[in-house]
């Protein structure tokens, strides 16, 4: 079986660390530990590893980032964040972009390796959030003309029909949900709708 382990870390005296709890407490074959997002892609293009074990708070691109682009060259690798910041930083954007877990840095060596059997189970790991925390933070960053938009979208009107009952062109309505898309990290109207009825859900609560 494939146990290979690609270590991303902006901190080398942290990745090196993480290399060798790594070596010394489980069966993965660590290939290398790389600084750099844009290197560990070409790293991942090349090798297709089994894991990626990825601090996302890299210097030159962004954990989410990464993950789309290392998932468009070597979509059945299991990505792990490993990180310092707060899950509810990530959650939502890891869950919908198919990363695998996040554990926190200051989990204990036993932890590591429990979540990293669920992992290897193709279970997912995820660290219990408040989630209406989330939606918080992410609705915020809709306007309310944005959430109105969203919501007649959920209802199915096309953008000419949204822009007739707002009073708009159609042009200011396109203009709308490229930012919509933008901040709700959807490429296309379903991924929006999904996203948005997500956090409406998360208010719910």
């Amino acid at each position: 079986m494939n146990r290979s382990l690609l270590i991303i870390d902006s901190h080398p005296l942290t990745g090196e660390a993480t290399r060798s709890f790594f070596q010394r407490d489980t069966d993965f074959n660590v290939l290398a530990v790389l600084t750099s997002g844009m290197e560990a892609l070409q790293y991942v293009d090349q090798h297709k590893p089994f894991m990626v074990f990825l601090d996302p708070d890299l210097e030159d691109m962004g954990g989410i980032e990464f993950v789309q682009k290392s998932k468009e060259r070597s979509p059945d690798t299991k990505i792990v964040f490993f990180t310092g910041i707060p899950a509810q930083t990530y959650l939502l954007d890891a869950l919908r972009l198919g990363v695998s877990g996040i554990i926190s840095k200051r989990s204990g060596e036993k932890k590591i390796k429990s979540c990293l059997e669920c992992i290897d189970n193709n279970q997912l790991v995820f660290p219990q959030v408040d989630y209406s925390d989330i939606f918080t933070i992410q609705h915020a960053l809709l306007t309310e003309q944005e959430i109105l938009i969203m919501n007649m979208t959920i209802q199915g009107l096309t953008q000419a029909e949204i822009a007739s009952k707002i009073y708009v062109s159609k042009r200011s309505i396109d203009n709308y949900v490229k930012k919509i898309y933008k901040k709700l990290g959807s490429k296309n109207r379903l991924q929006a709708i999904e996203a948005f009825t997500l956090y409406k859900n998360f208010d719910d609560v």
